[in-house]
């Protein structure tokens, strides 16, 4: 995950406070990257808490980039993902089986991955 905000330049995260070591970590790792202040560039969220998935326009911008965790863990999350994929604000998606990666590039052609690794 942290080489992932690196690679895509995150100045704003949207991140659950679920796990204090982990937000403690980012704050020591990038002190210039603002937490939970939308639009967010990335925003990490888990596939069982499907009402706080941040895809309201003022939460997100063209570029932003959703990691969503835990996408087929159960019956719920695997329906969530599947909703995630037919929202309309959302081009591209990738399954990597643990979690799930979601794109919002509205120049992008609508398309959907399946990654095994």
């Amino acid at each position: 995950m942290l080489k992932s905000i690196v690679y895509f330049e995150v100045g704003r995260l949207g991140l659950p406070a679920v796990d204090a070591a982990l937000i403690n970590r980012i704050d020591k790792e990038f002190p210039m990257i603002r937490m939970n202040e939308p639009p967010f560039d990335m925003a990490f969220m888990d596939a069982s808490n499907l009402g706080n998935l941040p895809f309201d326009a003022d939460m997100v911008h063209n570029d932003t980039v959703i990691v969503v965790d835990n996408i087929h863990g159960t019956n719920k999350n695997r329906a969530a993902w599947k909703k995630i994929k037919t929202n309309p604000i959302v081009t591209v998606t990738i399954d990597l089986y643990y979690c799930g990666v979601v794109f919002l590039r509205k120049e992008q052609a609508r398309q959907h991955f399946k990654i095994r690794i």
